[in-house]
């Protein structure tokens, strides 16, 4: 973003009593930040901006949990609890390859206590309310796991 646009996100963010928050998404193989770092000079430029964890995009820009709370601490409001088979390809959480039950360890040693998006992905639209029901019980049955020391 050139300083202007930037100037002019700082004085929209700065003027709400809202939190807003920017996050890394892959668009056609394209991420509108970059990587993390990119969104790192985004924030820094942005103080007042906050951030988006999306756990599928972060693992195909091949980042890591600890290099986000690294980069943004406090500053994570919003985690999306995305799982994927392969780049791009969304799927309900516990259906795809990413170590979701790892992940949510990393989260909660970092101290992040915040809100948890369980997203549809792929043919989870054709049957909302099936892929919401498994999204929570994949998501209960990975929370007792970590609680049982698994």
């Amino acid at each position: 973003l050139d300083n202007e646009t930037t100037n002019d996100l700082e004085s929209i963010v700065r003027g709400h009593l809202v939190k807003f928050s920017r996050k890394d998404v892959p668009e056609c193989g394209a991420f509108l930040a970059g990587s993390a770092l990119a969104l790192k000079e985004l924030t820094d430029r942005v103080p007042s901006l906050c951030v988006t964890l999306d756990i599928a995009a972060m693992c195909e820009a091949g980042e890591t949990i600890h290099q986000w709370f690294d980069l943004f601490a406090d500053r994570i409001i919003y985690v999306r609890l995305s799982d994927g088979r392969k780049a791009s390809a969304r799927c309900i959480c516990g259906e795809g390859i990413f170590p979701m039950a790892r992940f949510l360890c990393q989260l909660q040693s970092h101290g992040y206590c915040g809100p948890l998006a369980l997203p549809l992905g792929g043919d989870a639209y054709d049957d909302p309310s099936r892929a919401d029901e498994q999204n929570w019980k994949a998501v209960c049955g990975l929370l007792a796991e970590e609680g049982s020391g698994k």
